[in-house]
């Protein structure tokens, strides 16, 4: 079994490489993987939107996880995300009692945004700086 801590740390960890990686093939068909972009936060798909661009999606984690409790010499206090998820109650195993419990909770992630989009929005974000300058300078 894997420990908690792991699972989330590996989750998130390919999560983003996946993204990154799809990055480069996809534009070569013209397409953007994670583009930056300003979104409205109240939309279902993302959770906020970072200054650059970046949109923070929620990552949910429905996970069973195991605690095994030993002898006072062999305690480990550590959380083991289950194969299979077991409703509630315990069970012996050789002189030890496994609990099994369900733990549901959002980790919010910014994925790396396309390089060629941010540059883009970047350079409107300027323009739209000079403007204003511009406006604020006539009166």
């Amino acid at each position: 079994m894997m420990d908690l801590k792991e699972f989330v740390h590996a989750s998130l960890t390919q999560i983003v490489e996946g993204v990154r990686g799809a990055q480069n093939d996809v534009l070569k068909h013209g397409g953007y993987v994670s583009p930056a972009v300003y979104g409205s936060t109240g939309a279902e798909t993302h959770f906020a939107v970072m200054p650059d661009g970046q949109n923070v999606f929620l990552v949910d984690f429905d996970v069973a996880v195991t605690v095994t409790e030993g002898t006072a010499s062999d305690v480990e206090g550590r959380l083991k995300v289950a194969s299979v998820f077991g409703v509630g109650g315990g069970r012996k195993t050789s002189g030890s009692e496994e609990h099994t419990s369900r733990l549901r909770f959002k980790v919010p992630l910014a994925l790396p945004v396309d390089q060629e989009t941010k540059t883009q929005l970047q350079a409107r974000d300027q323009q739209v700086q000079r403007q204003m300058g511009a406006a604020r300078d006539q009166y």
